[in-house]
């Protein structure tokens, strides 16, 4: 409900939302709902456009990033250049991994081991893990030029970019959301309510906007948790209590209020996949997907054998191949976040069966929801 994956009328029709109190408030939800992160982590909070182009926000990442971690000097030991391109022309960086204690500079380097050439809005989606290196290098979207060695070392690179680089931080820092309920800390409800105090503390307006006091009380595994989201007084508020005196007071479970995220990933590829059948003729093969969540294993049989396609939770008949991961890597390695090669490396995926048809993996996260 909170993320957008479920609509919170129909949930009131079902049984599955109870609302009391204030319906006035109630029905202001849309604008709570709008501000909490669609992908069940926190959002950077919204601030006002900044100079600094996206290119330049990662190099100022990885700048700290490399100060804070001189050993990478050692691990990498080479000179990167980027040639960026940019709507205003083109923008050159060199980053020093070979001269201690390394350097990140806005201009060419000198004696570079490697050259990427590559436009501003690729390089930043490459660097902060939402393209695919290796990729885009195939449809000629990335060049590269010198030691190749050096080169296939971009992934450890990559790994110190900062991941919301292209999102500006927000100005003033966020009031930090009061520790969550004993047992509730880690639960994905938690999430929700940490990414919407966020945004709330950098909005301050919101409070005058809709001038009331939700109390929201979420079933979990783990027992009742109740979380309080004071829009009433002061700059706002969120906590892991009940409310004193609430307008209004919503009771639902937390798989309602905030999707699995494995089974949003899942859901996203049955429409997909609905509406592109060709995709069942160019992978021709069925996957099964042991998912680790921590209430057990989910099992997911994704049919791309069969005409017309088809995704459920379920085990598969006769898969071709059979890849077993936890939910949090699972999503990772769908919308682009991990890459399969390096999960499988660190024996945090297991593939069993066609390893043709795990080849074609790029070809099913190609087609995942970018949650």
């Amino acid at each position: 409900m909170m993320t957008g994956k479920a609509n919170s009328q129909q949930l009131f029709m079902q049984g599955k939302l109870k609302i009391a109190g204030n319906m006035g408030l109630a029905m202001k939800l849309g604008k709570l709902q709008s501000l909490a992160p669609k992908d069940g982590t926190p959002s950077a909070a919204p601030t006002a456009a900044v100079a600094n182009s996206p290119a330049k926000m990662v190099f100022d990442g990885l700048q700290q990033v490399i100060a804070a971690n001189p050993s990478v000097v050692k691990d990498i030991a080479g000179i990167y250049q980027f040639n960026i391109k940019t709507a205003s022309g083109e923008d050159y960086w060199a980053v020093d991994l070979k001269n201690a204690p390394g350097s990140v500079k806005n201009e060419k380097a000198q004696g570079p081991g490697v050259t990427l050439t590559i436009d501003e809005n690729n390089f930043v989606a490459m660097m902060t893990g939402q393209a695919n290196s290796q990729q885009l290098f195939m449809q000629g979207k990335l060049k590269i030029a010198g030691n190749m060695g050096l080169a296939m070392k971009l992934g450890k690179l990559q790994s110190l970019a900062p991941k919301a680089a292209a999102t500006p931080a927000a100005a003033a820092p966020a009031a930090a959301a009061a520790p969550a309920s004993s047992g509730s800390k880690n639960t994905k409800s938690a999430v929700v309510f940490d990414g919407l105090a966020k945004v709330i503390a950098a909005n301050p307006n919101l409070v005058k906007e809709i001038a009331g006091v939700y109390q929201f009380n979420i079933k979990g595994a783990g027992g009742d948790e109740f979380w309080s989201v004071d829009l009433k007084n002061g700059s706002g508020s969120i906590k892991a209590e009940k409310a004193s005196g609430p307008g209004v007071t919503l009771s639902t479970d937390e798989d309602s209020f905030v999707a699995s995220p494995a089974k949003m990933v899942f859901d996203g590829l049955q429409q997909v996949i609905a509406a592109n059948p060709s995709v069942v003729k160019d992978i021709a093969g069925i996957y099964q997907f042991n998912i680790k969540t921590a209430s057990g294993e989910d099992y997911w049989a994704v049919d791309l054998k069969n005409a017309p396609g088809s995704v459920k939770n379920e085990k598969a008949q006769s898969p071709g191949v059979t890849l077993s991961v936890d939910e949090t890597n699972f999503v990772a390695m769908m919308t682009g976040k991990a890459n399969s090669q390096q999960l499988f490396m660190q024996g945090k995926l297991k593939i069993a069966g066609n390893m043709g048809l795990a080849m074609k993996l790029s070809k099913l996260q190609s087609f995942a929801p970018k949650l």
